[in-house]
């Protein structure tokens, strides 16, 4: 499973265009790239829905997952980075919570699991790649279980920072997605829709400039049969 990570800059946006290298050379720059609190998003939207199997896209150092696991369910990480992964296997033993963290692709897990979680996170999943991206977000809608629910945040607005390791704009994710948008690419026309709206957050980005970031947030439960 994937577990979704605080995800507050620019740089930190998954794109599956990197491969495991990119993103262990992206995590070793910093001896801890996230802030170790889990996404405002997750806590909001998730706090209410009965502990199961949890999934999320992206684990990253596992700030979401080790939330989830402390908040009754039972959690399985998955990221491209063997570096993040260790980090969340650190971090979910000096908490002392038994959270699977492996390095894996979620196409895989589809293969191995498909239909199996009660919930199913995806927080700021971007690509270069709209069709890899909506590819991912397909695979990701195939993990739920009937009965169970994915929790979807994007950026609906693209960051103000976002030429900061792009400066000529080239290979840039694309951002500017609507939550209509989001449920098309999940493939979830027949799911019921339980929130699907916009909404702004402050954040720090990568320079330390203070400013507000509009995100699109989808939670569907997949019908039971």
């Amino acid at each position: 499973m994937y577990l979704a990570i605080c995800i507050e800059s620019y740089e930190a946006i998954m794109s599956h265009s990197h491969s495991s290298t990119d993103w262990d050379a992206r995590y070793r720059e910093k001896d801890r790239l996230w802030s170790g609190d889990p996404n405002e998003a997750l806590v909001q939207y998730a706090s209410d829905l009965t502990p199961g199997t949890a999934l999320d896209v992206g684990c990253g150092e596992g700030a979401d997952a080790l939330w989830l696991a402390e908040n009754g369910w039972q959690v399985t990480g998955i990221d491209l980075s063997s570096v993040a992964i260790s980090r969340a296997k650190e971090s979910a033993a000096v908490r002392n919570l038994d959270v699977e963290f492996q390095v894996r692709d979620v196409a895989t897990v589809v293969e191995d699991a498909p239909s199996a979680f009660d919930l199913v996170t995806a927080f700021f999943i971007h690509s270069r790649d709209d069709e890899e991206r909506a590819e991912t977000l397909r695979a990701t809608a195939k993990l739920v279980k009937p009965g169970g629910r994915v929790l979807l945040v994007s950026h609906a607005a693209t960051p103000p920072w976002a030429q900061h390791r792009h400066e000529d704009g080239s290979g840039a994710p694309k951002f500017e997605k609507t939550t209509k948008s989001e449920i098309t690419a999940l493939g979830i026309a027949d799911w019921h829709i339980e929130i699907a709206q916009e909404y702004e957050r402050p954040v720090t980005g990568p320079d330390g400039e203070q400013t507000t970031m509009r995100d699109a947030i989808v939670r569907a439960h997949r019908p039971s049969s």
